[in-house]
């Protein structure tokens, strides 16, 4: 569901003000939470956190490309409520329903202010992000997993790069960019808002990739790092080697060469 850029009357926002605070701010995104193999997400207050988020495009399949860049955050209820009174309990637990996400670039070097605005009218920048959740109050905690900057976005910077590829002297830079993300739901048999967090993503052209050359010049026994635990180009070291016949990246690398 997309959200309007535009500004509402202030009537309007001191109303939505009211039905936000009934949550009390008692719900916190605490960081993002570093997904395991398999892409298991664990809920754990000691579980490893990212501070940052890398989209790699060096073999980004722009236009067919299914995911985006996925947040996986671990969600913190402070509000308490005594266990013995089931009613509160479940009043003071929140039912999450999506975030708010909003998109900004740090610079408009290279996606330029038309480049951005494009990707603004096309409902890229500004929208809700939809799931479904629960975190019980008490210092419950919950792991979640939803998209904070869609593929279309990173279409648009992958086309950018493939325009300067092969040119001499020409680096292709990073485009970093800050999502703002606001979690939204019921609680208190009321909506709330919780406090806004941001969180920066890197979209970047091979920083996270190492290419062996040919697949042919690659032993088949070759143990090639796979990249993110939940997506290959998002956040993981991948190994990558280039198909003999259609000279296209193979990623995570796949050796033909059986050392005969």
């Amino acid at each position: 569901m997309l959200r309007s850029s535009f500004l509402f009357l202030a009537v309007a926002i001191a109303s939505a003000a009211c039905a936000a605070d009934q949550g009390d701010k008692s719900i916190i995104l605490l960081r993002n939470q570093a997904p395991q193999n398999g892409c298991v997400i664990s809920a754990d207050l000691s579980g490893a956190g990212l501070s940052s988020g890398v989209m790699d495009l060096y073999a980004w399949p722009a236009g067919h490309a299914t995911f985006g860049y996925t947040l996986t955050p671990l969600i913190e209820n402070l509000a308490t409520a005594d266990v013995a009174n089931l009613d509160l309990v479940r009043r003071r637990t929140a039912l999450l329903q999506g975030a708010h996400v909003d998109i900004s670039f740090n610079s408009n070097a290279f996606m330029t202010d038309s480049d951005q605005s494009a990707l603004d009218q096309a409902g890229l920048l500004h929208f809700d992000s939809r799931f479904a959740g629960a975190v019980e109050p008490n210092q419950g905690t919950a792991a979640v997993s939803f998209q904070i900057v869609p593929a279309a976005v990173f279409d648009a910077i992958k086309v950018k790069y493939q325009a300067l590829e092969g040119q001499m002297n020409v680096s292709i830079p990073s485009v970093d960019m800050v999502v703002k993300v606001v979690l939204y739901g019921m609680q208190n048999d009321g909506a709330f808002e919780a406090e806004p967090f941001e969180y920066p993503v890197t979209a970047c052209d091979g920083c996270l990739t190492v290419t062996h050359g040919l697949c042919s010049s690659l032993l088949n026994t070759f143990m090639s790092r796979t990249g993110g635990a939940c997506y290959v180009p998002q956040d993981g070291v991948v190994d990558c080697c280039i198909d003999d016949t259609t000279m296209t990246p193979v990623c995570p690398a796949v050796g033909t060469n059986t050392g005969a």
